[in-house]
């Protein structure tokens, strides 16, 4: 819960503008029939911590495609509020006209699509997906990676340079819906970060939703969120040690 451990690590302050971003989102959503389901470490969050992991920063929500469409087609009507995507991530921030203490808050939106059951269009669509970040990356870091690596970083920033962001955004969305004409055995974010992209959950897991306290309200989550959480982060209750808790946007 937001309080005394928040503060230990400088979040209480951003959780509760987060919290209250929230709601807003939740009740836009209802209003306009949106499903979709707390996921990475604010999932985590609800089912170890009944709210915010107290190092915790901001907020993920995951949406399957019909829903994110469906977001996107009513996004002009939530006041106070827009849509907006840096890099490849889509991100609700509050206007700038909106209280200035929260506009920097941000909740992020991934979409989640079917992974082709054939391995070899599934390969294909994790290489494109993989160029594309590379493509729309803003800077390069190449910290820890080999020198192949670092050589495919610059080759498809540089590549990147060449085409308008909006451009390169509109295609990697078409990207991510390869091989999703019909439904799939397994799912993915392939609008999340490089280092998730192998991960792939059950087709159905957006399905079923059920509502799980988080801090001193009710959210939506995944009813398979044990499998979820399980293979995001294997044995999800134990927490990470002590140097790994760090706020990652502050």
């Amino acid at each position: 819960m937001i309080g005394s451990e928040s503060d230990k690590y400088g979040t209480s302050q951003r959780q509760r503008e987060l919290l209250d971003m929230l709601k807003e989102v939740d009740a836009f959503f209802k209003a306009n029939g949106i499903v979709y389901s707390l996921c990475g470490g604010t999932l985590l969050g609800a089912i170890r911590h009944n709210g915010f992991i107290p190092w915790d920063d901001d907020v993920d929500l995951m949406v399957d495609r019909k829903n994110f469409e469906k977001f996107h087609d009513v996004i002009d009507n939530f006041k106070g509020c827009r849509l907006e995507h840096e890099i490849w991530v889509d991100r609700i921030r509050k206007d700038d006209n909106a209280n200035s203490n929260i506009k920097e808050a941000t909740i992020d939106i991934f979409v989640m699509d079917y992974c082709p059951d054939n391995a070899f269009l599934r390969f294909v669509k994790k290489l494109l997906v993989m160029i594309m970040q590379g493509m729309m990356h803003q800077k390069i870091s190449y910290k820890d990676h080999s020198l192949v690596m670092n050589i495919c970083l610059t080759t498809t920033f540089v590549i990147g340079k060449l085409f308008p962001h909006n451009f390169k955004y509109w295609l990697y969305h078409k990207i991510a819906q390869i091989g999703c004409g019909k439904p799939q055995k397994t799912i993915t974010g392939y609008t999340d970060f490089f280092n998730l992209l192998s991960k792939r959950y059950p087709g159905d897991l957006l399905d079923k939703i059920s509502d799980h306290v988080f801090e001193d309200t009710v959210f939506d989550i995944s009813a398979r969120y044990d499998e979820y959480l399980t293979i995001q982060y294997g044995n999800y209750m134990v927490p990470v040690s002590e140097a790994e808790r760090v706020p990652n946007h502050m």
